[in-house]
């Protein structure tokens, strides 16, 4: 029903900077619980900032993983989000 993990992860946008800490997965059981970053392969945030959507995927090929391994997807959207 909508629900989401939340994701032990922050960063500075690429954008403007700003340290983005809100970041959120779809993956697993949904319940609202805090994961780490390594035990999902995708997640996301909107930077609370200049509204950039900024989303880490993986691509599982070991089980050794650290952040370099993740690659990012950056989509500036309008001043509301859309």
């Amino acid at each position: 029903m909508g629900l989401y993990n939340y994701v032990n992860f922050e960063t500075t946008c690429p954008v403007c900077q700003a340290m983005i800490k809100q970041f959120q997965t779809k993956e697993g059981e949904c319940n609202m619980d805090m994961v780490d970053f390594n035990q999902v392969n995708n997640f996301y945030a909107i930077c609370p900032n200049c509204q950039t959507f900024v989303e880490f995927y993986y691509s599982p090929e070991n089980k050794e993983r650290t952040i370099e391994d993740y690659k990012m997807r950056v989509i500036k959207l309008g001043r509301n989000g859309y």
